[in-house]
């Protein structure tokens, strides 16, 4: 691997580090059961180990490996019956299972909180590999141009509901992990072709994410019309062409099915439907709020989504002008791939930089993309629409994209990694600012949570925000030395592309 090629790794790990950082410290600052629903995932797991899978209507174990459950639901509140339900049965089990031998071993120690830290710190663990991925999703993207996977993940390690909901004890992590491997996947076979490993690897990725959350199925469908189109290109003739096509969307499908279709089928026996959504929103009592035209342009709805994502760890934090945020991140966006645009246009090339001679994606690769963007917003909002409430964490699917396309565009800025600098610098200070209040919300008598005191000694908190210091040290040290080498002699690969 050339010098810089191993930069680009180094400073992409070192992102990831960095959010990981930033997360095991919210998880170990954090009280127990802190985030919504930590409880029930949670449960979902030591129902696992005590060897059977959950349904929506068990009620939450009492277990005297883990008596912290009981602990959090002594004395009963008002919303029992919704509190003591393992309502997110209705996810596939993977996360669980995973995290199942890490609790299991947490569990034979006294400390009662430990179980629920191994658990947030998987999460953790699982979205700073998806920020690794994004920034390799973004070299795929667009290949050729250094600095780009480094910047795209350390604007993805800054997002700060990434962060915030990386630190509870959810299944958001590996699904998020396993949605950007599924993109970075799709970009490979676009951009390298057909092989066996790829369509393997794709298979595989695809089946795991389908394991871990039905929402994963937008990213399924993008890995399949990869594998299609890299298939069709690889013939020689129009019926070999769709044989092979055919041939690739049925491996993928196949492998979908066979490992992960007979949770879907549990639910549709259980619950109705595929994905129980129906027999869930009905058992909680909600109904629908919308339609889906009326949900799609609904400016609070939306607005809500993206400044949640990129203005806030907390909805219920106050946040410092989210829309000021999102406007300067769209003004970046729009001016540097216009800027973009218009070289590539005077050179006779696209948006890629490479993809006119075989080396991106291709006008193919940007419409599978595009329609994954449109689907996971549609879904998002069906799902408001039912009756499911507008959560942030809906919209992860996009950021690895969103991430790519403003380290694209800022590398076509003058002073590309002080621009960099400047963007990931605002949305970590405040990320900062906002973890700082914390404290308040979590003694607020409006946010009624079971615990009021930290997961973990202050040691351990300490400890993993000297790791997020150093990390980000190093992100900043790597991106100063290429400013500096830069200065010194023009980048043949910037030269070439």
């Amino acid at each position: 691997m050339p010098r810089h090629g191993r930069r680009e790794v180094a400073g992409v790990v070192l992102a990831s580090l960095l959010s990981f950082g930033l997360m095991a410290f919210l998880a170990m600052r954090l009280p127990p059961f802190f985030g919504a629903d930590e409880r029930a995932h949670f449960s979902y797991t030591v129902t696992l180990l005590d060897g059977r899978l959950p349904e929506f209507t068990d009620r939450q174990p009492f277990d005297d490996r883990y008596p912290i459950i009981q602990r959090s639901l002594d004395p009963p509140g008002p919303e029992a019956p919704r509190q003591q339900a393992i309502f997110v049965a209705l996810h596939p089990p993977l996360t669980y299972a995973v995290t199942a031998p890490l609790v299991w071993l947490a569990g034979m120690t006294p400390y009662d909180a430990l179980p629920t830290l191994a658990f947030r710190l998987v999460n953790a663990a699982s979205m700073g590999v998806g920020v690794a991925l994004a920034g390799l999703f973004a070299a795929e993207l667009f290949p050729g141009r250094r600095g780009v996977a480094v910047a795209a993940a350390v604007l993805t390690a800054v997002v700060p509901n990434i962060v915030a909901v990386g630190a509870y004890a959810h299944n958001d992590g590996p699904a998020f992990a396993l949605t950007t491997a599924c993109l970075l996947v799709s970009a490979r076979l676009l951009r390298r072709g057909l092989s066996a490993g790829r369509l393997v690897s794709g298979s595989l990725v695809a089946a795991a994410a389908m394991s871990t959350r039905a929402s994963a199925a937008v990213a399924v469908a993008a890995v399949v019309a990869s594998a299609a189109v890299a298939a069709w290109r690889s013939g020689r003739g129009l019926r070999p062409a769709a044989m092979r096509a055919a041939g690739a969307t049925l491996a993928v499908g196949t492998t979908v099915v066979a490992v992960s279709g007979w949770f879907y089928w549990r639910n549709q026996r259980l619950y109705g439907t595929p994905t129980g959504d129906e027999f869930a929103f009905e058992a909680l009592g909600r109904h629908p709020v919308a339609t889906l035209p009326e949900a799609m342009t609904t400016r609070a709805y939306h607005g809500r989504l993206w400044t949640g994502l990129y203005g806030s760890v907390h909805l219920r934090l106050p946040t410092w002008h989210p829309g000021w945020l999102l406007a300067g991140l769209a003004a970046v966006l729009a001016a540097g791939l216009l800027v973009a645009v218009a070289r590539r246009a005077r050179r006779g090339n696209d948006l890629g930089g490479a993809a006119a001679r075989g080396g991106g994606i291709g006008p193919p690769g940007w419409v599978i993309l595009a329609g994954f963007c449109a689907a996971v917003v549609v879904s998002a909002a069906r799902h408001y629409a039912d009756g499911g409430g507008p959560h942030p964490r809906y919209l992860f699917a996009l950021v690895p994209v969103v991430s790519a396309l403003l380290a694209r565009a800022l590398a076509e800025f003058p002073w590309p990694r002080l621009a960099l600098g400047v963007v990931a610098g605002v949305q970590l200070a405040l990320m900062l600012w906002q973890i700082g209040q914390f404290s308040d919300l979590v003694g607020n008598p409006a946010h009624p949570r079971p615990f009021d005191v930290a997961t973990a000694p202050v040691l351990g908190q300490a400890a993993a925000l000297a790791l997020a210091a150093v990390a980000g040290a190093g992100v900043l040290a790597l991106v100063a030395n290429d400013w500096w080498r830069r200065r010194r002699g023009p980048d043949p690969v910037q030269a070439s592309g």
